[in-house]
């Protein structure tokens, strides 16, 4: 599957929420916050550094040397310089938590890539961003470890590309894409973020550059399967949507340990228009695990009657943030529709 990660950040109340787990690597999250998104639901903002680590990293399965790796986001300025920043850090490739190939930004708006010191690769003669505007980012990485291409395009344009090692010190692929600025005595200005995806050229799905992306969050409305048990509500969708006030803990909640257990729910929201393409569906949890025992929550998607699931991760003591991603429809394994996305029933099973 050559989708990795996809994040809109719409169904988180606080900053805090993004310690939860697996996910995100959060670095300094009382410095981030939370705004108007791009096209209506929520942005992360990050408040501006000189000299300290802040941001967030985005974890996902490595992604090995000599394949190509895609990363895109939207971002906004608030400017592009600040007291005692220059040439602000924007975002970055990561592996096991020590930065690789990432972006700048000019003290004139103009993009940048940059080696895992921060020393300058290429700047972009002929794209520059202003402040306060959306824009949208995607770093194509081929992940050589001495003479791969790396390119960055802006709105669909290219603005620089710079031939050369990708990879640095002892890394063997990149698992994180990290928004903000990852090392102290490196700086970053106020930056808006949105609109996230991870991909490679594995598989025969999203195996290229997707282009400018939009994340939208649907919540569970309705309850169709529930063998769990339920606490501090009727239904386990009014157990499981957070949307209005985020997680709450252990306030309501489902829970069982026997194997193939499951939650199915339904929604009645529904996509603000009508995409060109839909390259995947994520379904997202926050859970954890009691006593001893070892417990996977795999994620489950049925769409027609037609199911597909995604193997979880062995739950923890603390709430982690799991998902499960979805590149293509389980009814005929073909690319999601408008309507297939608004009819799916999603939820997660209790792994054997």
């Amino acid at each position: 599957m050559a989708l990795k990660l996809i994040e809109g950040f719409d169904p988180y109340q606080a900053a805090s929420q993004l310690g939860e787990g697996r996910k995100f690597r959060a670095i300094s999250t009382a410095a981030m916050s939370f705004v108007s998104g791009r096209y209506g639901g929520r942005a992360l903002r990050i408040a501006e550094s000189p000299s300290f680590r802040r941001g967030i990293g985005l974890n996902f399965d490595l992604v090995s040397a000599g394949a190509e790796l895609y990363a895109g986001f939207a971002v906004r300025f608030g400017s592009f310089t600040g007291t005692n920043v220059t040439n602000p850090y924007v975002a970055g490739l990561v592996y096991a938590g020590v930065p690789q190939l990432g972006i700048n930004m000019s003290s004139a708006g103009y993009p940048q890539i940059v080696d895992n010191d921060e020393d300058i690769l290429v700047t972009s003669s002929s794209v520059f961003c202003v402040a306060d505007r959306w824009y949208y980012f995607e770093l194509v990485c081929d992940l050589d470890g001495s003479s791969g291409t790396t390119s960055l395009y802006v709105n669909g344009e290219l603005a620089c590309s710079y031939t050369g090692p990708s990879l640095f010190g002892a890394a063997t692929g990149i698992n994180e894409l990290f928004l903000g600025n990852p090392e102290d005595q490196w700086d970053n200005v106020e930056t808006d973020y949105d609109d996230v995806y991870v991909a490679d050229n594995s598989g025969t799905e999203n195996n290229t550059r997707l282009g400018d992306c939009r994340i939208e969050t649907l919540y569970p409305r309705s309850t169709t399967t529930n063998d769990f048990t339920l606490t501090g509500a009727a239904s386990a969708h009014e157990a499981l949507d957070d949307d209005s006030a985020g997680p709450d803990g252990d306030t309501t909640y489902a829970s069982s340990g026997t194997a193939a257990d499951r939650i199915l729910l339904g929604t009645t929201d529904t996509l603000s228009g009508v995409p060109l393409n839909i390259f995947g569906v994520a379904v997202s949890h926050i859970s954890r695990k009691e006593g001893a025992s070892t417990l996977v929550l795999d994620t489950l998607i049925s769409s027609d009657s037609n199911e597909d699931s995604a193997t979880g991760r062995t739950l923890l003591d603390a709430y982690t943030t799991d998902e499960g991603l979805f590149e293509l429809d389980p009814d005929g394994d073909v690319a999601w529709t408008k309507a297939q996305v608004e009819a799916l029933l999603f939820g997660v099973e209790v792994g054997s």
